[in-house]
């Protein structure tokens, strides 16, 4: 994808509907490899599933309650919107898999 950008940018294609295209096909055949890759190497247990609907529950309701929470406190000193968006990407994207990869220790030591 990286490379498939910078050729983009680089010739100008990335502002025509083609180049737009391609940039999202690329983009769907790396989402689709992720995942692919993801089943094929991941062990089904219980903190996957918990990690799966965790993540479906935040995509579906964060957007809602993220516009509603940054109306509520817009425009503060502390910057409360920044570490809402860091706490929710630390402990959705972070927390849970790393959880999830402790149980499974691939350094056996005896």
């Amino acid at each position: 994808m990286a490379v498939v950008y910078a050729v983009m940018v680089g010739t100008g294609l990335n502002e025509k509907p083609l180049g737009k295209i391609i940039l999202a096909a690329c983009f769907v055949n790396d989402l689709g490899t992720v995942i692919a890759l993801g089943l094929l190497f991941t062990k089904i247990n219980i903190t996957l599933i918990i990690f799966t609907v965790a993540t479906i529950l935040a995509i579906i309701i964060l957007p809602k309650f993220s516009e509603i929470y940054f109306r509520v406190v817009k425009n503060h000193p502390s910057e409360p919107e920044v570490k809402f968006i860091f706490f929710t990407l630390s402990f959705f994207l972070d927390y849970l898999p790393s959880k999830a990869a402790a149980k499974r220790s691939y350094l056996h030591t005896s």
